[in-house]
């Protein structure tokens, strides 16, 4: 007898401990903001949380009981929300999937994060389905702003590309006895290399490429600022019978005297100028830290123009030294900036001068060759890995 009665006794205990349990388990569910909700296979609730309950327009759960999606939503809604479940039933489970839905309660548009598996018995046949929704409409709401703002921020990209590449030459100047040729790619949308070929009344060409630190928007802001002072102040100086090379200088201490107030941050211009005198064929040029250009002579022989200044921006009153250079037929000269010899493989090698160096000499005889030569190989050269600088070239050669 005693026996008996501590085995009911042990039996109550664990029948109210599951009750407890349970209680604790509906009353957790109850209350997290997730919408969780049970339906058997015919799709109609037996079971939900107070914020389905709420959703549904209802206020408790028996009015939900045995109905189904088509009694609280819009038929093209609930045949959306039927089909997933008929899959579900099938043993497809929908995991996290974003659903559109109308807040029967507010009459709002909402989204929806759902997930909705079977529901089986010992015997493992499918009896129901089981479902939890996160309101997720902020979150779209957020996406949707920064899906916004990042195609405004690309649109503005890309004016500022087609603002920077308006500074560029539109097309080369063709001089008879002459050949010109150039290239420009920016890393990104705008980048801070830039060339310009132009030519004054008496005949004189005068050529440039340059490297902005940096290829950013600051940079492209930067590069423009330095193309417009450089024309201005070499058609100055021309005018005055004086070398238009001299004008490297004065944008050196232009920018030196002025940038710091521009707000772009810290820059600096690598650049090589060259005035040629396109009758006799002497080159007058200053290299303000620039990549060593490259000149072939018709016999394929290699000579490299090396810096005879520092780069622009450094110090106001820096020295800039002019060489000559006689350039004859036959003779090609190739200017690039480092975005080419400083490409990277996807094992972080650089494409190198050696390389570059090889392509000019076996295209010595043709600009345009040599430009879509180096072109090629770099991009074969940094497959599997990222562009990381802009690549500009100019190459000029006496016929």
């Amino acid at each position: 007898m005693k026996i008996t009665n501590k085995k009911k006794t042990s039996a109550g205990v664990r029948k109210s401990s599951r009750l407890r349990e349970a209680d604790l388990l509906h009353a957790l569910i109850d209350n997290i903001p997730d919408h969780i909700y049970v339906k058997d296979s015919r799709h109609r609730f037996i079971l939900a949380n107070r914020i389905v309950i709420r959703n549904l327009g209802a206020t408790s759960l028996d009015e939900i009981k045995n109905k189904t999606d088509l009694d609280f939503f819009p038929l093209k809604h609930a045949r959306k929300y039927y089909k997933d479940e008929e899959k579900v039933l099938a043993g497809k489970p929908v995991i996290a999937k974003e659903e559109f839905n109308i807040n029967q309660t507010t009459q709002l548009p909402e989204w929806l994060l759902t997930t909705k598996v079977p529901i089986r018995d010992r015997k493992n046949r499918i009896i129901g389905i089981a479902g939890i929704n996160r309101d997720i409409t902020e979150l779209k709401k957020l996406r949707e702003k920064e899906r916004a703002y990042v195609e405004a921020v690309k649109r503005e990209l890309s004016l500022a590309g087609a603002i920077q590449k308006g500074f560029l030459p539109e097309s080369l100047p063709r001089i008879e006895g002459w050949e010109l040729a150039s290239h420009f790619t920016p890393a990104e949308e705008v980048g801070g290399d830039f060339y310009e070929a132009f030519t004054f009344d008496d005949g004189t060409l005068m050529i440039a490429v340059g490297d902005v630190s940096g290829n950013n928007i600051s940079a492209a802001l930067f590069m423009s600022h330095v193309i417009t002072l450089l024309k201005a102040f070499a058609e100055q100086l021309h005018a005055e019978s004086k070398s238009p090379v001299g004008a490297v200088e004065l944008v050196n201490k232009h920018i030196c005297r002025y940038h710091p107030k521009s707000g772009l941050g810290t820059k600096f211009v690598t650049l090589f100028c060259a005035a040629i005198n396109t009758t006799t064929g002497i080159m007058e040029y200053v290299n303000a830290g620039h990549p060593p250009p490259f000149v072939t002579a018709a016999d394929a022989t290699l000579r490299r123009l090396k810096p005879t200044a520092p780069a622009m921006g450094l110090m106001t009153e820096a020295a800039f030294g002019r060489q000559e250079l006689q350039l004859c037929t036959g003779d090609m000269l190739f200017i690039f900036t480092d975005g080419i010899t400083e490409a990277k493989d996807a094992r972080a090698g650089l494409f190198s001068d050696t390389r570059l160096d090889k392509i000019v000499r076996e295209h010595h005889s043709d600009p345009d060759g040599a430009i879509a030569a180096v072109i090629h190989a770099v991009a074969h050269y940094c497959i599997g890995s990222e562009k990381a600088d802009d690549i500009t070239m100019l190459a000029l050669k006496r016929k």
